[in-house]
């Protein structure tokens, strides 16, 4: 994923950042320091989510916005779920999600627009 840090804490492990689908802070997971500018990582929203609670379909179009609660609501296209392992696949713009979760998915997920309850979010760079 593409993403564009704009700021980063005075210690380098969270950066503000913006992608083609809005804006979050994320903590940086990397072994060299973040830098500001464009970068590419590959992102996670660890944790495990309940459906109807943390996770829900929702009618409106994916990508990230802040809450003002130090959640980040993360929402994308469901493209996959794994029944057995409940892993719910989610495509934000061109990038692949996972995210875990409990409880049974709603009938029809897949295709619908989900939206995840995330208080954070993981970023490892895939480049040097």
């Amino acid at each position: 994923m593409r993403i564009t840090i704009e700021q980063i804490s005075g210690d380098g492990t969270i950066v503000h950042f913006t992608h083609d689908t809005g804006s979050a802070d994320g903590i940086w997971r990397g072994d060299r320091a973040p830098e500001l500018g464009a970068t590419d990582v590959e992102w996670a929203v660890p944790g495990r989510f309940w459906w109807q609670d943390d996770v829900r379909i929702r009618p409106e179009a994916g990508g990230l916005r802040p809450a003002g609660d130090h959640t980040h609501p993360v929402t994308g296209r469901a493209v996959a779920y794994d029944d057995a392992g409940r892993v719910l696949t989610l495509r934000i713009g061109d990038d692949l999600v996972l995210i875990d979760t409990n409880g049974p998915a709603p009938a029809g997920v897949v295709g619908s627009i989900v939206e995840v309850d995330s208080p954070l979010i993981e970023l490892l760079p895939t480049r040097s």
